[in-house]
């Protein structure tokens, strides 16, 4: 038992620098290296434990290791290589986000099932042969707890944020194109997607009483709701009045000099007045809207950071 503690303990260690790297940098290939490094370990472990005589005649519990560290090692390559292929592709949409998040759970959960069964089976082993255990967990092994609970919460409030996010850029798409249906479907499809975010985001629970990533989650879906409805009139408004404008603006200049009246004169430079009036507004309210946004996913993400730098210690 001994023996299999210290193999225990290596894995514990360089599965506690991988979640740390995954943490805190944002670099694959770094994150990749730490990923080969904690497969290595696992290699190892599962060979040396597979080589160790039974005890008294008694295998179970070596057997019981190697089929843990054999399904450890096949989750942290099959599921998780495919995690990587998600990863590509998580940005695309919600959906592919939303899978992404929760195939990575799924992978975690694995390996929580296999690890109750592992403590299960030394329980059994210590049990048979006489042995009294002190219930106890090492430093890592309840970092490595913690830190689980730390992305779960994580992803949660990112998921609530990204939906909101991943639908104003449907929005924003829509601008560019100039797709007045697009712009007025989406901006609906915004309002309900804030909203909803900002009941969620309310409903979430401080993580150990830290409540700055439910607070920043919630600051940009207020942004996305104010844009979806306070700003939505000014937003679909310009187009329709552009359009009109340069319907009208046509029409005068088409007609020839002799056949203008003063009245035409008058009309069309009131006509001026107030379009120009209605792009200024336009105009303002773009740059307003793009300096908050890109205010508040620099918070977002500093926040983030900050949350994961406090609850997941950096490996030292």
């Amino acid at each position: 038992m001994d023996q299999i503690s210290k193999q225990f303990n290596k894995i514990s260690s360089s599965m506690w620098d991988y979640a740390s790297t995954v943490a805190h940098s944002d670099q694959a290939k770094k994150i990749k290296k730490r990923r080969k490094k904690l497969l290595k370990t696992i290699d190892k472990a599962k060979n040396k434990v597979s080589r160790m005589s039974d005890f008294n005649g008694d295998g179970t519990y070596r057997d019981s290791v190697v089929s843990y560290l054999t399904l450890t090692y096949r989750v942290m390559t099959d599921d998780f290589s495919k995690i990587v292929d998600m990863a590509a592709v998580a940005e695309d949409s919600y959906d592919a986000m939303d899978a992404y998040l929760k195939a990575k759970e799924i992978a975690n959960q694995k390996l929580d099932v296999a690890g109750n069964m592992i403590d299960l089976q030394e329980h059994q082993f210590a049990a048979a042969h006489g042995i009294n255990l002190t219930e106890s967990k090492d430093l890592k092994g309840k970092k490595l707890a913690t830190a689980g609970e730390v992305f779960k919460y994580y992803n949660k409030c990112y998921l609530i944020f990204f939906r909101s996010y991943k639908q104003e850029m449907y929005m924003l798409e829509a601008l560019i194109r100039k797709d007045d249906n697009a712009l007025q479907q989406n901006l609906s499809a915004l309002l309900k997607c804030a909203t909803e975010g900002i009941r969620k985001a309310d409903s979430l629970k401080p993580f150990k009483n830290d409540a700055t990533l439910k607070a920043m989650c919630k600051d940009v879906l207020v942004f996305y709701k104010t844009e979806a409805s306070k700003d939505a009139s000014i937003l679909i408004n310009y187009p329709v009045k552009k359009e009109q404008f340069d319907k009208l603006q046509q029409a005068y200049k088409a007609k020839a000099p002799a056949n203008k009246t003063k009245a035409d004169d008058t009309q069309m430079k009131k006509e001026e007045t107030e379009f120009k009036k209605v792009s200024t507004e336009y105009a303002k309210t773009l740059a307003d809207l793009n300096k908050k946004r890109k205010d508040l996913l620099t918070k977002w993400d500093k926040t983030g950071s900050k949350f994961l730098d406090k609850q997941v210690p950096k490996n030292k």
